[in-house]
């Protein structure tokens, strides 16, 4: 592989994560208006279902966001590895340490669990306040 398409390759990768976090955080979006506006209007097996449908969505798109820094993260290493032996000569890449990406990898992916979990919590906390609104004046 010559440095074009090593490089080629990394914008690629690059693009395909800003377009998942984006697919990502508007499923999220969704959700959290769905859990707002009618969580406590459907029976519990329709939020059965909406929660195991949103839950293997959301498991997917996180899974694949994994993978693909994982790879991307070994291509940055392997890029600096042909740097540093000479085979590529890419003086302006590589300046951050390996450690970068590893760590923004773990970050991006603690985020997206995050904004299942809260966004799961919501839902909840919308049903339970809902229901125990007798009177049916606002939450």
């Amino acid at each position: 592989m010559s440095e074009s398409e090593a490089f080629e390759l990394v914008m690629l990768m690059a693009s395909e994560l800003s377009q998942l976090m984006f697919g990502y955080f508007s499923i999220i979006s969704a959700f959290l208006v769905m859990s707002y506006l009618v969580s406590d209007k459907l029976s519990s097996i329709q939020s059965a279902i909406i929660l195991i449908l949103y839950t293997t969505c959301t498991s997917f798109i996180v899974l694949n966001i994994y993978a693909l820094n994982i790879d991307l993260d070994s291509l940055y290493a392997e890029m600096l590895l042909k740097k540093e032996s000479g085979e590529f000569r890419l003086t302006w890449f590589g300046k951050n340490p390996l450690w970068v990406p590893t760590t923004l990898t773990t970050i991006q992916v603690a985020i997206c669990i995050g904004g299942y979990i809260g966004s799961v919590a919501f839902f909840f906390s919308k049903r339970t306040a809902n229901s125990n609104n007798v009177l049916g004046g606002a939450s």
